[in-house]
């Protein structure tokens, strides 16, 4: 961290560090002082903490979101089950608007003895169902977020990172209770 430090206080110096022992050859920029170096190593320690949680947080929210997502459609869905059913809502909403449909959805509502109109109602109003469900657990990850976001700037990792660790364990059916109780310990009310 002190070669850093050095980096920051005296961009493009000439110097070189062996077992925490600094050689200055700069002829243009003084040496920082041993206290500058701890205090700049101090602040860039802190920094990297921050950066950790902040980065453990955004990993967090970005698993919880694809969680939801195979939660609401039925457990165990891949990435490429998702594009379908989304190019099937696709296809079932411009049949409704327009009456225009491929084979794909032909051969699919023979095969579950529906009219291609009955399949498009059920394959659009299984998509709006999803994408509520949807919007609902993102705002919830966007207010969890938040919050966490909040003790991270008042400079509470510690609690901030314990939250992290405890909504890790919650599974992506968890409710708004849930997700309250992991704040209310710290007394911070989630929007």
């Amino acid at each position: 961290m002190i070669a850093k430090a050095l980096k920051v206080l005296r961009p493009n110096a000439s110097w070189v560090l062996t077992a925490n022992k600094i050689e200055w050859f700069d002829k243009v920029q003084e040496q920082p002082t041993q206290q500058e170096i701890e205090d700049k190593v101090k602040e860039l320690e802190a920094q990297a903490k921050v950066d950790d949680t902040v980065q453990a947080l955004q990993s967090l929210c970005d698993t919880k979101s694809i969680e939801a997502k195979a939660y609401i459609n039925g457990a165990k869905v891949t990435a490429e089950q998702l594009a379908r059913y989304e190019e099937k809502y696709q296809i079932a909403v411009e049949y409704k608007s327009n009456g225009n449909y491929g084979t794909t959805l032909q051969l699919e509502a023979d095969l579950q003895g529906l009219t291609v109109e009955a399949l498009a109602d059920l394959i659009i109003a299984k998509g709006q169902g999803y994408k509520q469900a949807l919007i609902s657990f993102n705002a919830k990850i966007e207010a969890f977020r938040v919050q966490v976001s909040k003790l991270i700037g008042d400079g509470n990792l510690d609690k901030a990172n314990e939250v992290i660790t405890k909504a890790k364990e919650l599974g992506a059916g968890a409710t708004d209770e849930d997700i309250k109780g992991l704040f209310a310990q710290w007394l911070v009310t989630p929007k």
